[in-house]
């Protein structure tokens, strides 16, 4: 399965200490330059600048030779996009709600991180309730009251 993810997924997945869960889910997870510029820019937080930096194989930086000007996104958001459809992906990890319809609208198929922590819960990766918990209360991630009690509903306990 070919994914391409945005900034996003990776930082808040990194924050958690679970970012393994990309790789034993989707193999080789694929990211823009942009996404990579974002990672490793002084603003990001230390621990996501400091994996991004290593040299991971299973993490391809590949650049898109495609341009859509009709897309009024982030340059991370854009580039990743571009990406997924230049090279086909299955699908494109990304929360931007502006991001996740431009895709969407691209025939692309969107994963989010939350769904990320669903599915790898769902594959006893993780344990969805613990992760998200942290992901909540130790990070800047935001999400409705509704979406997270659906998902919680749909995370049984093992």
């Amino acid at each position: 399965m070919i994914v391409v993810s945005d900034a996003s997924p990776i930082r808040y997945l990194i924050l958690v200490d679970s970012i393994h869960v990309l790789f034993e889910m989707f193999g080789t997870v694929v990211i823009p330059p942009g996404v990579f510029d974002e990672l490793s820019n002084p603003g990001a937080p230390e621990l996501v600048r400091n994996w991004i930096e290593q040299k991971h194989e299973r993490l391809q930086v590949l650049a898109t030779h495609s341009a859509d000007a009709t897309l009024d996104l982030g340059v991370g958001e854009t580039a990743a996009i571009l990406l997924a459809k230049e090279i086909g992906a299955d699908a494109i990890l990304i929360d931007d709600t502006k991001g996740r319809k431009a895709a969407r609208q691209r025939n692309l198929k969107t994963i989010g991180t939350l769904g990320v922590l669903l599915r790898a819960h769902e594959l006893h990766l993780i344990d969805f309730e613990c992760v998200t918990n942290r992901l909540l209360g130790e990070t800047n991630f935001r999400v409705s009251e509704v979406l997270l009690a659906e998902l919680r509903l749909l995370a049984k306990p093992y």
